[in-house]
């Protein structure tokens, strides 16, 4: 996945200039706990730890970091409470409005993964919300939360959506969208535009979007691991604090200006 490499990216090359080597561990191997997982690195004398993504509600999230200076990336682990570094989605949605706006649409669309939402607290569905009533003079703004999932196919749900309310671009984290609707004969951006809001530094099919940062929110992660090292701070924190990573646009070929 192009974001976790860039993720990795900017956490082994800080950590390698301060000093320290990253290594990977994969609680998806066969007979892998978290717990085993913690005792093998205790066994290892890592002290250091950057959960990344640990996205499927069927891991057990309630672990004994006691031991380990430790940082989360987004919403990792969701019941002991940790410090964590995520890409600040709220205000990259509401960049990505004002882009559309700028290039001349006035019917923008949101396509939000409803689990991915209720990870990260809506916080992109609130976007649109607050862009609905900024600019609602200017502007119509629509939201399609749905589940992607490995046996359904969104293409001809988001088609129709699309046309039945008129949508000029639409805004998703989803980057085989663009792929999804040519199955259903709509073609980007021919037909509508695309912003794509989880984009990486690598972007082979030219879209237009927000740039998550991914590459600084590994280094951020690399550094308030190796700080709270250098503290001998250890353990769940008394007050957890999340670190935003500003996001930034990336100038494309799928947000045309509307003549």
């Amino acid at each position: 996945i192009p974001n976790l490499t860039d993720l990795k990216k900017g956490a082994i090359e800080n950590a390698t200039h301060q000093g320290y080597k990253i290594e990977e561990f994969y609680l998806d191997e066969p007979g892998m706990t978290p717990e085993r997982m913690l005792d093998v690195l205790d066994a290892r004398g890592i002290r250091g730890i950057i959960f990344e993504h640990m996205h499927d509600s069927k891991k057990p999230v309630h672990i004994d970091v006691s031991k380990f200076a430790c940082v989360a990336i987004q919403y990792s682990i969701t019941h002991t409470k940790l410090h964590q570094i995520e890409s600040d989605q709220y205000s990259g949605v509401l960049k990505a409005i004002e882009h559309a706006l700028e290039n001349g649409y006035k019917r923008i669309g949101l396509i939000a993964n409803r689990k991915v939402e209720h990870l990260i607290k809506h916080k992109r569905v609130a976007s649109m919300l607050l862009a609905e009533r900024i600019h609602a003079k200017e502007a119509k703004f629509f939201t399609l939360e749905t589940a992607f999932t490995v046996d359904y196919d969104p293409s001809q749900d988001i088609a129709d959506w699309i046309r039945e309310n008129r949508i000029e671009t639409i805004l998703s984290m989803r980057r085989h969208i663009p792929d999804e609707l040519a199955n259903v004969g709509m073609e980007i951006p021919r037909d509508v535009g695309f912003i794509h809001l989880d984009m990486c530094n690598d972007n082979p099919n030219s879209f237009s979007g927000i740039n998550a940062n991914w590459y600084q929110i590994g280094q951020v992660a690399a550094n308030q691991v190796i700080d709270q090292l250098a503290r001998n701070e250890f353990g769940a924190p008394t007050q957890p604090f999340v670190t935003a990573v500003p996001c930034s646009w990336i100038e494309g070929e799928t947000l045309p200006k509307r003549s």
